[in-house]
């Protein structure tokens, strides 16, 4: 099953969910021991970098840059091999040698990874799953607007409204687009490792041109007037039942259980990965991570969905 990709080359845009994930990395790195927060970048621009690799894909494809017939590279990080791309990327890093940017990297993409994997079943289930083999209209842009809902909450949460819409975020985001050499050998190593894409890190800088580019920070602000008036539970505080999008399982968790729980598997993580880094411990990456689609939190796309809520 493959899902529509909301893609941002159509106008400009900010990215929905990026504040959410770049919230998320502030908190877990928060949570870090003194020392290794030394050992990374803690800068607004870098976390947000770092928190949103991810989604670059979404600024462009790399069939068309290689006129290759695949689905773009976020999807593939996403989906398949999720628990090998971390592993190669993370070897990587620790055979050659690695510097602030590098470990950044690493915990940008655990943070991510964790999140989304929390975070994307309860999404879907409330959103409806818009795909390529079965579209339909009534659930187009409906993950993207939950996505801006969520945005706003966190803005909200950790912002003054009035203080951010005064905010210059070219300036508090400056340096966000801006991977560095290393950066893009760690990422072109565990691309072509992981799905034999090579020259990925081409991909990457015309991503990363593209995403500047369009990023729209006035759209960014615009989201503060468009939600805050409304009235959906779309955070499930009353704790109403839903089916999980994958198994069925019917659960009523919160959003901010599901962020807690995101939470603490990243800061386990986090901890395995600085052991493995910097103390030569040995990390079981088959017990840490696994090869799940981050659409669904399981090992497969598949997705049994019931009538989503009215956005």
């Amino acid at each position: 099953m493959r899902f529509f990709d909301y893609n941002y080359n159509k106008g400009r845009d900010y990215m929905s969910g990026s504040m959410l994930h770049y919230y998320f990395s502030k908190d877990l790195f928060s949570t870090l021991d003194e020392k290794y927060k030394k050992q990374i970048h803690l800068t607004d621009a870098k976390i947000f970098l770092y928190a949103n690799i991810y989604d670059l894909g979404n600024y462009y494809k790399y069939n068309n840059l290689f006129k290759k017939d695949d689905f773009n590279i976020s999807y593939k990080m996403h989906n398949k091999k999720t628990k090998e791309f971390l592993e190669n990327i993370i070897k990587y890093t620790k055979e050659n040698g690695f510097d602030k940017d590098n470990v950044s990297l690493i915990y940008g993409l655990v943070s991510h990874y964790t999140l989304d994997k929390y975070l994307n079943p309860f999404i879907y289930s409330r959103s409806g799953v818009d795909t390529l083999s079965q579209p339909n209209k009534k659930y187009k842009n409906k993950y993207k607007k939950y996505c801006e809902m969520l945005d706003y909450f966190f803005i909200k949460k950790y912002e003054d409204e009035t203080t951010f819409l005064q905010l210059n975020l070219n300036k508090k985001f400056k340096g966000a687009f801006l991977l560095n050499f290393n950066d893009y050998n760690a990422l072109d190593y565990a691309m072509n490792r992981t799905y034999g894409f090579s020259q990925s890190f081409q991909y990457f800088k015309l991503s990363n041109k593209k995403f500047k580019s369009k990023f729209n920070y006035s759209k960014l602000k615009s989201i503060i007037n468009k939600f805050s008036k409304i009235k959906t539970d779309y955070l499930n505080t009353e704790k109403k039942e839903y089916r999980e999008p994958y198994d069925g399982k019917r659960v009523n968790y919160t959003i901010f259980e599901l962020y807690n729980l995101a939470l603490k598997e990243a800061t386990t993580l986090i901890k395995a990965v600085n052991d493995y880094l910097y103390f030569d411990k040995k990390i079981s990456f088959n017990m840490n991570f696994k090869d799940i689609s981050l659409y669904t939190g399981y090992d497969s796309e598949i997705f049994n969905y019931e009538e989503p809520i009215d956005l």
